[in-house]
């Protein structure tokens, strides 16, 4: 109990807050004058349990500058600090744009859209902000008050990442292609793109870095490109699709004189009907209707129908079908091998790997001139000229070496096309111009199950066996 002869308790009013977490004081001295203690004020407060968070300041301004009459806060509790819980940051959006893009001169592009979240290989996919810690508080009797620690999250679950062992909190994708993110901290990242349904207008060009596996159609207009194989389980309009691996249609397509499939690997449809084909593998289908196709392996159609009608199929090494033409005599052109295109693709590949040795012997030429010059008298403008002749020669190697590689497979394939030959299993009908290696023969009447091939200088018709 404190004493103040000089000084009345019942002149001090000392409030604490239902949370015990504020104090208050109003001073109220008979005499104005007279001078009140800090300590006075201080000891008034712990006869009233306030023990913590007393504020001496405040207390010494309500003596020095006489703050009577009117309550102010003399204390205040401290609280507790509860941590924020750990979290991932994905540093990508998911948020899409499904406004059609403006062209430059005004016109509405309905087809680009971005329908998917696109990563690539090394990409940081998310990084983990581990939990902060908590404090434990009080109030101002002195009381604690516990605070609390932030929640760690679990690892990250899925698949086509790694955590970074360097760094123990970024996580780094593995492949290029479809980034997936889950709220139950799951990641996958997917070379597969799937679409459930159609590919049209609504979901506008499709380009991904992987496979695409689209379970609807494929409508008229629309644009799909894959660095991996392409998939539809429905009908495919006039349409473009380019894959580059192989491309899988499981039922037909109905071009309209339109559309065009391009793979760097094999292609399979029930059907084809006015479209342009081209494969680097084997074709196949179960008709060919008014195409334009291609492969630098082979065509095979076969099954119930197995026709080419109409239009023009071209293989390096092998066709083979049940029916080519039909009775109404419609004009189709049916070649194999290689013949005087592919001599000229040779040939100009030659010229550009002459032309480009060249460049590259000249630029040799040049840096060796810089470097003499530099031995003698350094000058930055001939250093920042060599290094942009090394440049320029690093480039013009690398497109010396594609042209190499081509040439090599120009050469495969023409030997490939040296035994090249047409197998009919049903019936050839008249109107069908076969074509072996630029010797062309016009079929002029019905020939039943025989295959054809280049005998010296002519192409005959041999009967199967």
């Amino acid at each position: 109990m404190f004493e103040d002869k000089d000084f009345n308790i019942n002149e001090i009013e000392v409030r604490v807050d239902e949370d015990l977490m504020s104090a208050y004081m109003t001073v109220s001295p008979l005499d104005y004058d007279k001078k009140i203690p800090v300590e006075t004020l201080i000891d008034v407060l712990k006869e009233n349990k306030v023990t913590c968070g007393i504020m001496e300041d405040v207390l010494r301004d309500i003596t020095e500058n006489k703050l009577f009459y009117i309550e102010y806060k003399v204390a205040e509790g401290e609280p507790p600090v509860f941590g924020n819980d750990g979290y991932y940051e994905i540093p990508f959006s998911f948020d899409f744009d499904q406004r059609p893009k403006i062209n430059e001169d005004g016109s509405v592009d309905y087809n680009q859209f971005d329908n998917y979240c696109r990563v690539s290989e090394g990409d940081i996919i998310a990084i983990y902000r581990p939990g902060t810690k908590g404090k434990n508080g009080s109030d101002v009797q002195g009381n604690k008050i516990p605070g609390k620690n932030g929640k760690e999250q679990p690892p990250l679950k899925g698949k086509g990442f790694k955590l970074d062992e360097s760094d123990g909190r970024k996580y780094i994708a593995l492949m290029s292609g479809r980034l997936e993110y889950t709220t139950n901290k799951s990641i996958n990242i997917s070379n597969c793109y799937e679409i459930d349904g159609d590919v049209n207008h609504a979901t506008g060009n499709i380009q991904f870095p992987g496979d695409v596996h689209i379970k609807g159609n494929v409508t008229s207009g629309a644009y799909v490109r894959a660095s991996g194989q392409i998939i539809v389980d429905g009908h495919v309009e006039a349409s473009f699709l380019y894959a580059d691996r192989g491309i899988v249609l499981k039922n037909g397509v109905q071009g309209a004189g339109k559309g065009r499939i391009e793979a760097g690997g094999s292609i399979s449809a029930k059907f084809f009907e006015q479209t342009i084909v081209r494969a680097k593998g084997t074709i196949v289908a179960g008709a060919v209707l008014n195409c334009d196709i291609e492969s630098e392996e082979s065509i095979i159609i076969s099954g119930k129908i197995g026709v080419i009608l109409g239009g023009r199929a071209k293989a390096v090494s092998y066709i083979e079908a049940n029916v080519l033409g039909n009775m109404a005599e419609t004009k189709t052109f049916v070649k194999v091998g290689g013949g005087s295109e592919m001599y000229a693709a040779i040939a100009k590949n030659d010229e550009d790997i002459e032309q480009f040795n060249e460049e590259i012997k000249n630029m040799d030429i040049a840096i060796g001139k810089i470097e003499a010059s530099l031995k003698e008298k350094s000058a930055q403008y001939l250093t920042d000229k060599k290094m942009e002749l090394i440049r320029a020669k690093y480039k013009k190697t690398a497109d010396l070496d594609k042209l190499i590689k081509k040439r090599k497979q120009l050469i495969e394939l023409l030997a490939k096309s040296e035994k090249s030959k047409i197998k009919v299993k049903k019936s050839v009908y008249p109107r069908v111009s076969i074509n072996i290696n630029d010797i062309v023969y016009i079929n002029k009447s019905e020939n039943f199950n025989v295959s054809y091939e280049k005998r010296g200088g002519n192409v005959v018709a041999v009967p199967n066996v």
